[in-house]
């Protein structure tokens, strides 16, 4: 969906995430559009073009920066990198330093709306990294869905509710252990649904 945040099929909401693998120039628009919508967007890191891009950018923000916005940090350093890494991922544009700054320039602003208050929608997944698996792509999807997610506070039990339905459909209990029921400490809600019979009352992982 390109105008709303959840697509509707009835009474049901059905969640939006993108995957961005590889990508060429004019990609950076599309991914730029699903994070200011609130989207996640879930980055192929080694798959090359703006992948790597927007992956190298939003790592270098994250530790350098440590996730704020600093602006000589942005200046002196991660414009004038950014701008070689596009030259080398996109030969045609060495030429051409309008549009290579335009490119680099909508990159860095999908960095900036990669976490927005407490919500992350950004997500990269390295695949030349032991602890990326893409067998596993259906966990990382979903907890990069619950990453992107705004709590609600006055119905979280209709929200944990959705949230578990949606890991059980995915059948991926691993992700409602590890992503669901930490947000109940107390464990309430994970009981209560031992004690229906919806959840036997021990779940493996």
């Amino acid at each position: 969906s390109e105008t709303s945040t959840k697509n509707t099929l009835g009474s049901s909401e059905v969640p939006v995430v993108a995957i961005l693998i590889q990508g060429g120039y004019d990609c950076v628009r599309f991914v730029l559009d699903h994070l200011k919508k609130q989207f996640p967007v879930v980055i192929i890191r080694g798959s090359g073009g703006l992948a790597e891009l927007l992956a190298y950018a939003y790592s270098e923000f994250k530790h350098r920066a440590q996730s704020r916005w600093d602006v000589e940090f942005v200046e002196n350093f991660l414009k004038p990198e950014l701008s070689n890494k596009i030259v080398y991922h996109f030969p045609k544009l060495r030429e051409n330093s309008l549009a290579r700054n335009m490119f680099r320039d909508r990159i860095l602003e999908c960095v900036r709306y990669a976490q927005q208050q407490q919500q992350i929608y950004l997500t990269v997944l390295n695949i030349h990294s032991h602890t990326c698996n893409l067998k596993n792509l259906d966990q990382y999807i979903l907890q990069a869905l619950f990453k992107s997610q705004k709590p609600e506070n006055n119905n979280w039990h209709e929200q944990m509710q959705k949230d578990l339905l949606l890991t059980l459909d995915w059948n991926n209990p691993r992700v409602a252990l590890t992503e669901v029921f930490r947000k109940d400490p107390s464990n309430k809600f994970k009981a209560g649904l031992e004690k229906s019979g919806i959840l036997p009352e021990k779940v493996e992982e």
